[in-house]
């Protein structure tokens, strides 16, 4: 009935996808569904096809329980909404999961990354435009299992460079997180340089072999304050940092000073 009689032959021939009934009597209902499938495979409107197989059923069980007789018009333009109404659930789906998918591929990364020592980890980020501009900095601290604790945002005076405005971020982070008496942190930053003179410095190698940058004091005190409060540092791609808000905060305090506890 949903193939080859008469009625249904003419809906098919409304539908606007490439599928058409064969004339072939012996083709069966499994072939014909096997070939509306392939076909939904190569394009997302062959699968039209499937709603108007299902509105054709409803028609038939319509005719048959209730007497009632739908034209055949109805049915396609009943199909081509199911479709619609298919595709928007298919794609507001699909909007829904990412930002999930996205916060179970930035945890799952900076979890192999974290030292088994560490009970907390803290993401880190500046803003720098220029040397005449305030910079913004911005800060996260979770725990182990991903729950964000604590985080801060604040403008500061304009700095020489990046690399400046990078350091002092951590300095400020590690302040405060010291403060608040908070031990085995390990911080997160996506300037690499900093990251690696921080480690050069605790790594109790002598000054001569130390590279010294414009942020030579801020790394000082970064060592001092990680081996007091046995804090890490690590280099983290800046594309884990984009699926937080901490670059946000720091580009939006560049006017005002945020600090917040959650």
């Amino acid at each position: 009935m949903i193939y080859n009689c008469r009625v249904s032959k003419e809906v098919w021939d409304f539908i606007p996808t490439d599928f058409k009934v064969s004339q072939e009597e012996n083709e069966d209902l499994l072939a014909i569904t096997n070939k509306m499938l392939a076909n939904a495979e190569t394009s997302k409107t062959e699968m039209l096809n499937m709603f108007l197989g299902w509105r054709l059923w409803k028609m038939r069980n319509n005719i048959v329980f209730q007497q009632k007789r739908e034209h055949i018009l109805q049915v396609v333009h009943k199909a081509i909404r199911d479709h619609q109404l298919w595709q928007k659930a298919m794609e507001q789906d699909k909007q829904e999961l990412q930002p999930i998918r996205n916060k179970e591929s930035q945890e799952t990364s900076i979890t192999q990354l974290i030292p088994q020592t560490a009970q907390y980890y803290c993401l880190v980020d500046a803003s720098w435009k220029s040397q005449s501009e305030p910079s913004g900095i911005g800060w996260s601290l979770y725990s182990i299992q991903g729950t964000q604790l604590l985080q801060g945002s604040t403008s500061v005076q304009p700095t020489n460079s990046a690399l400046e405005a990078e350091a002092l971020a951590v300095r400020m982070a590690a302040q405060k997180l010291r403060a608040l008496r908070f031990t085995n942190v390990a911080f997160f930053s996506d300037c690499k340089k900093v990251i690696d003179e921080i480690k050069q410095g605790m790594s109790y190698t002598t000054l001569k072999n130390i590279c010294i940058s414009e942020a030579n004091t801020m790394i000082r005190d970064i060592k001092a304050m990680a081996e007091e409060q046995e804090f890490s540092f690590h280099y983290i791609s800046r594309i884990w940092l984009c699926n937080v808000d901490t670059n946000s905060w720091s580009k939006e305090c560049i006017k005002v000073g945020v600090y917040t506890m959650l």
